[in-house]
């Protein structure tokens, strides 16, 4: 393969994998009410951990589409570009959010609450299509400028919490239709190089941030094992990553190579997310399953 080529796949695989599923630790936390500072520490870093995703991604993209034959040059791609990007991209969001929160007397009912935040994300979604930048980022800046201006979100989630399975079905089945059996079968050893070498860097990144910051010793040893599930962000930039390269063939390796890292990790990060929160001591003896515990544990 050619070398620049195979650069641009690394770095695309780089950015693609920082993201954590923020879904995934929010489920875990809210079902088994823990609260902690491992807890606190892990809800602040998967808050900020997509945002970054998506910045390092814009600049990876930048950096291997100059790589792979940009008619542009290396600084113009890696730096202007992406700067451009992520710039607009938080312009239109906290734009358009700004402009939603003035918006919220007119939209009391719960139809007219989802109608409107369904056409903010349209139009969001439009305008960074029209102007080719990140849709993504510019919609978490949209969410989070309206939670921040608005003193009560919760009727806007509940809005859209009606539609969000039949959503999240559908973004699903457009990612499992880029699986190819052959291509995982190529792709598997890579995939478990992903799961590791990954692993290894959020345990490696925790260790030494908390270390740096002064954190306690629960949350150097506990934090990573919260930052391992992907989904979501992770699935949309891959298949964003597929366009950059222009070789087919490491695209698709690519794409289901970091697909069987999802699949892995979803399996695997609610059960060690669980068991970072009991062994931090952060899970109350009344909740779920560790109520069920304490009472068999009498009997």
């Amino acid at each position: 393969r050619d070398p620049a080529s195979l650069a641009s796949f690394a770095l695309l695989i780089g950015a693609v994998c920082v993201a954590t599923a923020p879904a995934t630790v929010l489920g875990v936390i809210h079902e088994y009410r823990s609260r902690g500072p491992v807890t606190t520490v892990l809800l602040g870093v998967v808050t900020l951990d997509d945002a970054l995703t998506i910045i390092l991604f814009s600049i990876a993209a930048g950096i291997g589409g100059s790589l792979t034959g940009g008619a542009e040059s290396f600084f113009h791609s890696a730096l202007l570009d992406p700067a451009r990007e992520i710039g607009l991209s938080l312009l239109i969001g906290t734009a358009t959010g700004v402009a939603l929160k003035m918006l919220l007397p007119a939209a009391r009912r719960k139809d007219t609450l989802l109608g409107t935040a369904l056409g903010s994300v349209f139009l969001v979604s439009g305008l960074t299509l029209s102007l080719h930048v990140s849709s993504l980022l510019a919609c978490m800046a949209l969410g989070f400028t309206l939670v921040n201006l608005m003193g009560q979100p919760d009727p806007w989630f509940e809005a859209v919490e009606g539609i969000e399975e039949p959503v999240f079905a559908l973004f699903f089945v457009i990612a499992g239709a880029h699986l190819d059996l052959k291509v995982i079968l190529l792709a598997g050893s890579l995939g478990l190089i992903i799961v590791i070498s990954r692993a290894a860097a959020k345990f490696a990144g925790a260790y030494i941030g908390g270390a740096i910051s002064e954190a306690p010793k629960e949350v150097r040893k506990y934090l990573p094992l919260g930052l391992l599930p992907q989904a979501g962000v992770a699935i949309g930039l891959v298949l964003a990553a597929k366009n950059v390269l222009p070789d087919p063939d490491l695209s698709r390796v690519m794409v289901n190579a970091i697909l069987a890292s999802v699949v892995v990790n979803a399996l695997l990060s609610p059960v060690l997310i669980r068991f970072a929160l009991v062994k931090a001591g952060e899970i109350p003896a009344d909740s779920g399953e560790m109520k069920g515990m304490h009472e068999n544990g009498k009997e």
